[in-house]
C-alpha cells in the first residue's frame, strides 16, 4: 500500500510538471525581457470555508523595479464529502478568480503590496476531464464516482444542526488585503536578504455568499530570499508568518473557528535563461477550524509546479498548476494564469 502511495505521488508530481511546462509553449509570446526575479507564485488556497480568512499570497523580498501591477486567473475544481461524529461536508464545484495585484517600493527600505479578488462560483465543466485525469494516474476519488456531474454544493453542518452552504451560482468581489514590507538589509539583488512585512484584510465581500468572513484579519510575516544563484541558476525565496483571525459571520463556521493559524512558503526557481524560468512552490497553513472532519480541521499543504517567461522589456507571464499532495484541506487541482508589468 505504501509502495502504491508513493508511486501515485511520483505520477502526479511527473505529469503536473509536463502540464504545466507543456502549457508554457503555447501561452508565450516573443521573449526578450530583462532577467526575471525569482518571485514566488501568487497563491493562496481557494477552500469556500477557508478563502474568507486573510491568507496572504507570498510576497517578495526585493523588488528590483520600481514596482509591478497585473493579474491572476484561477480555475480550481472541487469533490470531497465526509460525514464524522455528527459532522457532515460536502464539496462539489468549481471557482473561478481573478486576483488584481499592485505593488509599490518607496526608498529602498520600504514596500506596498494590494490584492483585489474577484470569485466566481459555479457547478462547472471539468468533471469529466479531472476524473479522466485520476484515472490516467491510477487515483481512486471515491467522492467523485458518488457525485452528481457539475453539480455546485458546499455544505457544511456542525453537530449543533448549524450549517455553511454555498449552492447558487454566483460571483463577487473578495475581501481585499494590504500589506506593508520594512526591507531589513535593504533592495540588494544579491546574497540573502530579509524583510518583516505586516497587512490587513479588509472585509469587502459578501460572507452571505462566503466571498469574505465579515471580520478584518491581521498578518505579520517574516521573509527571506537568497538572491545569489545556486549551481548558477537555483535561487530560494520563503517566508514564516501568523495570521490573527476575526469571527466569521456564520455561526456553523465562528463557533468552530481558532483564533489565528501559523502559514508559510518555500519557492525554488531555476533559471533556464534570461526570460525563463521553472518553479516549485509549497504553501502551507495550520487548522482554521477545530473538529472530526479533516478537509475542514486539518493543516494544509498545496504544491505549485509552474514555469514564468518575459516578454515585450517589462512584461511577465507564468502558469501555475496547484495540487494537494498530502492534505484534504485544498483543492483537487487549480490552474493558474497570470500577467503581471514591471515598472
Amino acid at each position: 500500500m505504501i509502495i502504491s502511495s508513493i508511486g501515485i505521488a511520483v505520477r502526479r508530481l511527473i505529469a503536473i510538471i509536463v502540464i504545466a511546462v507543456g502549457a508554457s509553449f503555447f501561452v508565450q509570446l516573443p521573449l526578450h525581457a530583462d532577467v526575471l526575479e525569482p518571485t514566488p507564485a501568487v497563491t493562496r488556497n481557494p477552500h469556500p470555508f477557508i478563502r474568507i480568512f486573510g491568507l496572504p499570497t507570498p510576497g517578495f523580498v526585493s523588488p528590483v523595479d520600481r514596482g509591478r501591477l497585473g493579474m491572476s486567473l484561477q480555475l480550481t475544481s472541487f469533490s470531497k464529502q465526509s460525514n464524522r461524529s455528527n459532522e457532515t461536508l460536502t464539496l462539489d464545484g468549481e471557482a473561478y478568480g481573478a486576483n488584481l495585484l499592485w505593488q509599490q517600493r518607496v526608498g529602498d527600505r520600504f514596500s506596498f503590496d494590494a490584492e483585489i479578488p474577484y470569485i466566481y462560483d459555479s457547478g462547472g465543466f471539468m468533471d469529466n476531464t479531472i476524473d479522466t485525469w485520476h484515472d490516467i494516474l491510477g487515483v481512486d476519488i471515491r467522492s467523485r464516482d458518488e457525485a452528481p456531474s457539475d453539480r455546485l454544493l458546499h455544505r457544511y453542518e456542525d453537530p449543533e444542526g448549524r450549517v455553511a452552504l454555498i449552492y447558487n451560482s454566483g460571483g463577487g468581489i473578495g475581501d481585499a488585503r494590504v500589506s506593508a514590507r520594512w526591507h531589513i538589509n535593504g533592495q540588494n539583488t544579491t546574497g540573502s536578504l530579509f524583510a518583516l512585512r505586516a497587512g490587513v484584510k479588509l472585509p469587502t465581500g459578501d460572507e452571505d455568499d462566503f466571498r469574505g468572513s465579515g471580520a478584518t484579519d491581521y498578518f505579520v510575516a517574516l521573509e527571506a530570499a537568497w538572491l545569489t544563484p545556486v549551481f548558477g541558476r537555483v535561487r530560494f525565496h520563503g517566508s514564516v508568518g501568523w495570521l490573527e483571525i476575526g469571527d466569521a459571520d456564520n455561526d456553523a463556521l465562528s463557533e468552530l473557528q481558532r483564533d489565528g493559524v501559523m502559514f508559510g512558503h518555500i519557492t525554488t526557481t531555476i533559471q533556464l535563461t534570461d526570460n525563463w524560468q521553472l518553479l516549485g512552490q509549497l504553501d502551507g497553513h495550520g487548522s482554521f477550524y477545530r473538529g472530526a472532519i479533516t478537509a475542514m480541521a486539518e493543516e494544509s499543504v498545496q504544491l505549485v509546479v509552474g514555469t514564468r517567461w518575459g516578454f515585450a522589456g517589462d512584461y511577465v507571464g507564468e502558469f501555475m498548476v496547484v495540487e494537494d499532495p498530502i492534505s484534504d484541506t485544498s483543492p483537487d487541482i487549480t490552474f493558474q494564469l497570470g500577467f503581471y508589468r514591471r515598472y
